[in-house]
This record gives C-alpha cells, sequence and structure tokens, in this order.
C-alpha cells in the first residue's frame, strides 16, 4: 500500500492553499498547507507532484478516498510513469512520461474534488437561543455532541470552529444582559450558564 500521511490539525485560514504532495521515489503521499502562491523547490522541479485540494476537506475523508483500493492502484500508476532525475544545467529536475502522466493527474484531481468539505460553524449552526445550552456542561463537550450528531448525517464541521462561534455567541449575549437593568429569573439562570461555559473554555485552553 502507499503510505498516506495526512494531518489532522490543518485548519482552514484566508488566503490559504492546501494540496498533495506525491513523492515518486519514496513512494508516499502527504498533506502541504501554505499562505499564499509559495510551490515548494521540489514541485517546482517536478521532482514531486502536487494536486490541489480544496482548503476545506475533511482529513479523514481524504485519508479514507487515498487509502481505497481504485485511488491505491492509481497512485501506482502516477509512480510507474517516474523515469528518474537529470541535471538541467542548475538543479535536479523529475523526469515523467508526461503524455500518459496527465490523464492519471486529472483522474485523481476529479476524483479529490468530490471528497466531503466541513461546513462552516456559522452555517451549521444558523440561529441560537439559550435553550440550546441547556443541559450542557462545558463548550467542549456540547461541541462534540453536534460533531458527532451531524456526522452521522455526513455533514462534516470542525469542532475548535464550532467552540469560537459557541463562545462568540455567549459572550455578545452576556453583554446583552450585562445592559439590561433589571433581570429576571430566566435572564439570570442564562447568565449564570453563559459565564459557567466561558469559564470551562477557558480553563481547557
Amino acid at each position: 500500500m502507499i503510505p498516506i500521511h495526512i494531518g489532522t490539525s490543518y485548519r482552514f485560514e484566508s488566503g490559504s492553499r492546501y494540496s498533495l504532495i506525491l513523492d515518486p521515489e519514496d513512494r508516499d503521499v502527504s498533506d502541504y498547507a501554505t499562505i499564499g502562491n509559495a510551490v515548494p523547490m521540489n514541485v517546482w522541479n517536478r521532482l514531486w507532484l502536487q494536486i490541489t485540494l480544496s482548503p476545506a476537506v475533511v482529513p479523514s475523508c481524504l485519508t479514507a478516498a487515498l487509502q481505497s483500493q481504485n485511488v491505491q492502484g492509481l497512485l501506482c500508476q502516477i509512480f510507474d510513469l517516474f523515469q528518474g532525475t537529470k541535471w538541467n544545467g542548475h538543479n535536479l529536475e523529475g523526469c515523467w512520461d508526461q503524455s500518459a502522466l496527465q490523464p492519471l493527474e486529472e483522474r485523481l484531481q476529479d476524483i479529490l474534488q468530490n471528497i466531503a468539505d466541513f461546513t462552516p460553524a456559522d452555517d451549521f449552526i444558523g440561529d441560537l437561543c439559550w435553550s440550546n445550552f441547556e443541559g450542557a456542561q462545558s463548550l467542549d463537550g456540547l461541541a462534540s455532541e453536534w460533531v458527532a450528531d451531524a456526522a452521522a448525517s455526513s455533514i462534516f464541521v470542525d469542532p475548535q470552529d464550532l467552540i469560537s462561534v459557541l463562545r462568540e455567541w455567549i459572550a455578545d449575549s452576556l453583554e446583552d444582559l450585562e445592559d439590561l437593568e433589571d433581570l429576571d429569573d430566566e435572564d439570570q439562570n442564562n447568565r449564570d450558564l453563559g459565564r459557567r461555559l466561558i469559564c470551562t473554555c477557558q480553563e481547557k485552553k
């Protein structure tokens, strides 16, 4: 099996680019993230191949696809087209059977474009109210529960993104409560709940 090295901690940032690196000499695949248009020197010199990914792709789904029998066979075909290196007067550059390589790269790109992306937490949550937090012991626990329920329906949400959105909503709502001169029992309960959840989130940082 072609070794697959996909990290799980990558998170989308504005301006970021995410891709796969195919190393024909080691015959393995790894992920690569960067900000802007930087290209690894080995990609520039065709010692490695780089396949563009969606920056929001779900790592576990990506790994599963790359380990599938279909894609493993495709990766083997791609690596078999590597013909070694030559000196171009400045650097070593990779040599490939380019006419055979191009359709295989396009097939791989098509497969990777159909892998699930994370749904932005804002879109997943929609409108919130204090009742969404009733019974929650921590934001981590609540987010984990919601992420698991979503995954069961093939909807993927980054738990850290979700926690950030929940925490921001609570913080904004607490500010609104502080502006009220008189709090009724429900408002006081919501304030206490919000403060407790914010504190548990801060303690785990």
